[in-house]
This record gives C-alpha cells, sequence and structure tokens, in this order.
C-alpha cells in the first residue's frame, strides 16, 4: 500500500510517465529485435500489409472512445442512484461496439486488402499475412478501447501497473514466437499471439477494476439511457468517421504514399521511425493524457473556465520543455545509435527528429483542442480542417519528392506540415466558439 507520504510525492502523472517510460524500454527493445530480424526490405514489406489493413480499418472508424468519453461524463439532471448503472451501460456499448467494427474491418481485410499489395511492392506476399496483420489490428483495437476506458476510473496507480504488466506478458509471447520463427511468418503469429493475450488480459483487468474498486454494475448496466446518448450522438459518429478518412490518410496511407514512390528499403526506414519514435512518444503522451484528458472532460462539462484555461496553460508548458530536450538529445545520441543497433538502416536519423518535432503539437494542444470538440459534441469544423491538412501533407510531400527527391525524409516532413497547418486552425475554430476556454482568449 503506497503511504500519503509517497503519494505526494509520487503523483500520478509521474508514476504513469515511471510505468510508461519502463514500457517504452521494452517497447524500443522489441522493435529493435523485430527489425534486426527482419532486415530493412522486409521491415518495408510489412509495412506496406500494415498501411494496407490500418487504411481499410478507417472506413469503419466512428471514433467510439471519444463518443464514450462524452457520455461518461454527461451526467447532469442524472439520478444519483443511477449514475453508476448508466456509466456501466456506458462501458459495455462503447467496448462492444468497438468489437464488431473491429471485426468488420478485419473481414475487409481479407476480403479486399491482397489486391491491393502488388501496387505497393513487387516483394513476394503469403496471402495469410494481411488477413493475419488484420486480425491482430481488431485485437489490438478492442484491447486499447478497454485500456482507454479506463483513464475514466481515475485508478492511475492501477492502470500503470497493469498496462507495464500487460506489455510483459505480450513482449515475452513476440520474443519466444519470433525465436521459434525468425520470419515474416513468425512476426505475425506473434502479433496475433500477443494481441490475443493482450485482449484477455486487459478485459479481465477492467473488470475488476471497474467491479471491484470503482463499484459499477457491469452484470446490471442500464443500457437505456445510455444508448439514447449514442443515438444523439449520431452526428458526432457521422462526422468521426468522417475524421477516420483524414487520419486514414495522414498516419496510415503516408507508409504507402512512401512504398509507392520508393524502394523497400526506404520505406522500411520510414517504417523504423515511425515505430521507435511513436512508442518513445507514448511514453509521456500516455501518461499526460491519461492524467490531464479526463480532467479537460470534466472542466469543460462544469464549465469550470479558468480550471480549464490553467490545466491547458501548464500542458502547454510541460510538452514545449519535453520536446526541445527530446530533439537536444537525439541530435546527440541518434547517429551512434543508428550507427551501433540499426546499421543497416543509416538515414532514419532525419525522419526520426522530424517525428519527434511533432511532440508539442500532440501533447501540448491536441489534449485540450479535443476536449472542447467531444465536449461540444461538434467535429464537423474539425474534420473539414483535417483534411485540409491531409491536403497539406501530401502536396508538401509529393513537392519535395519532385524537387529533392522520393524519401523517408520529405514524407515525415510532409506529416510535420499536416500538423503546423491542422493546431492553428483548430484553435481559430475553438477561439471562435469557446474563447474563455482557451489561452491567450479572452476570458
Amino acid at each position: 500500500m503506497m503511504t500519503d507520504k509517497w503519494r505526494q510525492w509520487l503523483t500520478p502523472s509521474r508514476y504513469l510517465t515511471v510505468t510508461n517510460v519502463a514500457g517504452a524500454g521494452i517497447g524500443f527493445l522489441i522493435g529493435v529485435y523485430v527489425a534486426r530480424v527482419l532486415g530493412p526490405e522486409n521491415l518495408g514489406v510489412t509495412a506496406v500489409i500494415s498501411g494496407i489493413s490500418t487504411s481499410i480499418a478507417a472506413f469503419v472508424d466512428v471514433r467510439f472512445n471519444d463518443v464514450a468519453a462524452r457520455a461518461f461524463y454527461q451526467i447532469e439532471g442524472r439520478d444519483p442512484a443511477q449514475l453508476d448503472a448508466y456509466r456501466a451501460g456506458v462501458l459495455w456499448l462503447a467496448v462492444l461496439c468497438t468489437g464488431l467494427l473491429a471485426g468488420a474491418m478485419a473481414i475487409l481485410s481479407i476480403l479486399i486488402g491482397n489486391l491491393l499489395v502488388p501496387f505497393f511492392t513487387d516483394a513476394p506476399v503469403a496471402l495469410w499475412w494481411l488477413p493475419a496483420s488484420a486480425f491482430a489490428l481488431a485485437l489490438n483495437t478492442t484491447s486499447g478501447t478497454a485500456m482507454f476506458l479506463l483513464r475514466f476510473s481515475e485508478a492511475f496507480y492501477a492502470i500503470g501497473t497493469w498496462r507495464l504488466l500487460l506489455q510483459l506478458v505480450s513482449s515475452g509471447l513476440t520474443v519466444l514466437t519470433l525465436a521459434l520463427r525468425p520470419d515474416i511468418d513468425g512476426m505475425y503469429l506473434a502479433g496475433i499471439v500477443s494481441g490475443l493475450s493482450y485482449l484477455l488480459l486487459s478485459l479481465a483487468v477492467s473488470w475488476s477494476l471497474w467491479t471491484r474498486r470503482m463499484r459499477l454494475p457491469l452484470l446490471r448496466p442500464a443500457w437505456r439511457p445510455a444508448y439514447a446518448v449514442y443515438r444523439r450522438s449520431l452526428d458526432m459518429v457521422f462526422y468521426g468517421n468522417l475524421l477516420g478518412y483524414a487520419k486514414l490518410f495522414q498516419r496510415s496511407a503516408d507508409v504507402l504514399l512512401v512504398a509507392y514512390f520508393t524502394t523497400d528499403r526506404e520505406t522500411g526506414i520510414y517504417k523504423l521511425a515511425r515505430m521507435l519514435i511513436d512508442q518513445g512518444l507514448a511514453v509521456l503522451q500516455d501518461a499526460l493524457y491519461q492524467v490531464y484528458y479526463p480532467g479537460f472532460l470534466d472542466a469543460f462539462a462544469r464549465r469550470a473556465r479558468e480550471e480549464y484555461r490553467r490545466l491547458a496553460g501548464r500542458l502547454l508548458r510541460v510538452s514545449g520543455l519535453i520536446t526541445a530536450a527530446l530533439l537536444a538529445g537525439e541530435a546527440l545520441l541518434l547517429p551512434l545509435l543508428i550507427r551501433l543497433a540499426f546499421p543497416a538502416y543509416a538515414g532514419a536519423e532525419g525522419p526520426m527528429m522530424v517525428l519527434t518535432a511533432t511532440f508539442v503539437f500532440i501533447v501540448g494542444f491536441y489534449p485540450w483542442l479535443w476536449a472542447i470538440f467531444v465536449g461540444a459534441g461538434e467535429l464537423r469544423g474539425y474534420t473539414l480542417a483535417a483534411f485540409v491538412g491531409v491536403g497539406v501533407q501530401y502536396a508538401v510531400a509529393l513537392g519535395l519528392f519532385y524537387v529533392a527527391g522520393a524519401s523517408a525524409l520529405a514524407a515525415m516532413i510532409g506529416m510535420f506540415a499536416y500538423y503546423v497547418w491542422l493546431i492553428p486552425a483548430a484553435y481559430w475554430l475553438v477561439r471562435r466558439d469557446w474563447c474563455e476556454f482557451v489561452p491567450w482568449g479572452p476570458k
């Protein structure tokens, strides 16, 4: 049991950072192991398959996580005696609907995915690789929703501990499977085995935390009021689905763009940068999101303007300092790291640093901007801005391809341009309608 003195020092954000750092270290080692086992060409092939399966997933993505987050905090006027049952219904619907949509995504990938592979790589591809990738993604999507919902319990110490333990188990299974089968076949088998274990364990952990610690009656959920809130969120679901198409091009089809215009090796470099930096940034991103995002949703629901602005300002300062520190560290250490750990991936340093620079946008601005869009149930303006941002991303990337030659670095600069457009546009939309909640806006 953690003492009060330790709790005062080891705050939830600090504890989640510690556990996420440990998890990122594990993820980094797994990434190194996979990249070294496969090599850049094979990793490039898997990047194509992953890009296709995640792109197909975007067609059925309606962002149920965000609908559930909004519904969870819509408690004004509800009978306090029925509040726990209502929230249990919200959680059930989120997990069940996500699981159904993930299954639909896997079926679509099986039906049409392999028809697209020859457009992006000349390497021989087994017919079962893409369905396996899609199935693993479906498992991870469902378990991701279960773990996302746990942040609203605010049981941050338990969340951090269990996430680390679950990652240890799934990572161990990945290493064991690849040790027995060190090729692309083994990688996809590992994805299914580790994904299935993570899903089952995450559901068991969620059940325990929600029922024993939070006392939610998951066996007696209030389906009707929860369903009514979801039904009233159809506009949000519609634009959330459209937003999924924008995310398709921004964070899924971008790999296919690189694959189409470059070689498998260059695609592998781009994939390595995405894999390692995304995992590394997730360390602090998840810790800060899990602590701050519920606070933003709660403060917005209560119309606590000053509290909201104070939280947003703090997150901006923290993310700016972290981004500067990360870039300085990478400038010093990345050349040596690539030379020692990834000698076959020379040239990955530039794409990694460009992707790292997006941290200030993703963590410093996005959580409090997005919480307002979700809390207000108004995604139309943000969705339009995201589509324009994708246009900016591809225009910059293709322009650099034409001027300087197609490369992973040029594609990553295009991704950076997406955020340079989107965040100011989103801030303008929020400041126009909810200026009293944002930093630098009139009070």
